[in-house]
């Protein structure tokens, strides 16, 4: 005895619909690419320049026979090449390529910090030669359950802002630091003393260039806070900002609950 299927009660869909549905969907995906290879080149442009700078160092190294000095290149190059890696990893996250997906990891929080904080320096150090960049202060942090590689991807472009838009202020002080939440949630905090902005509506026109390209999150903002504000919403976790002009900028954002 054969068992007909029920009948769909719904009239069949306009093909115009399912179409204009297609299509819609197509121009997301698109839309998702083209952020993703704005990302990857807001994100790699550090860490590959910094790669380039470096092997032609340890060139000029060799040529003077300084082994050990090349040694120490290579081993920074090494370590530029793992940061490129964690970097990619964890924009496809962001990207919801190939399934990817945050992870939750026992994660020292100042080694992170440490590694993303001297991975900005070398960053903004090669596309700014000779200038004085601030010192970075990383405070005890402790240890939560988060993704490292996008922990990592937000300390970079927090940490590389502040030297960034202060270089030339050896003065100025950069801190990372983890500070107490009333929803018990992990906080942590990137704040400096320096040249700060308007971060009201009303001032986003008056925010650094770099900090106004397109595809920002919001007016005023750059890419590189943009990609903040994506990883840590994949963390389950929110961003704030505070600056006023000439009295710094923080950044204090949430990784969920500790």
């Amino acid at each position: 005895m054969t068992v007909n299927p029920p009948c769909d009660p719904r009239p069949p869909r306009d093909p115009a619909d399912r179409a204009q549905d297609r299509s819609t969907d197509l121009q997301a995906q698109i839309d998702r690419l083209g952020q993703f290879n704005l990302d990857i080149a807001h994100d790699l442009n550090g860490p590959l320049g910094s790669i380039g700078l470096l092997a032609a160092l340890a060139e000029q190294q060799l040529d003077r026979g300084d082994l050990e000095q090349v040694r120490l290149s290579l081993r920074r190059i090494a370590g530029q090449a793992r940061d490129s890696q964690t970097t990619l990893d964890a924009l496809l996250c962001l990207s919801g390529a190939l399934g990817a997906a945050p992870r939750h990891l026992d994660t020292d929080l100042g080694a992170v910090a440490q590694a993303a904080s001297e991975a900005a320096a070398l960053a903004v150090g090669t596309a700014h030669p000779g200038a004085a960049l601030p010192g970075v202060v990383v405070e005890p942090l402790g240890r939560a359950q988060t993704d490292p590689g996008l922990l990592h991807t937000v300390l970079v472009n927090l940490i590389g802002n502040a030297l960034k838009f202060n270089q030339g202020r050896p003065d100025v002080r950069v801190v990372v630091r983890r500070e107490p939440d009333a929803c018990d949630r992990v906080a942590l905090v990137v704040s400096d003393n320096g040249v700060g902005f308007d971060a009201t509506p009303a001032g986003a026109t008056q925010v650094p260039s770099e900090r106004a390209e397109p595809g920002a999150m919001l007016p005023g903002e750059g890419r590189g806070l943009g990609i903040v504000r994506r990883a840590v919403a994949h963390l389950g976790g929110t961003v704030e900002l505070q600056s006023r002009p000439g009295q710094g900028t923080a950044v204090r954002f949430t990784l969920g609950r500790d």
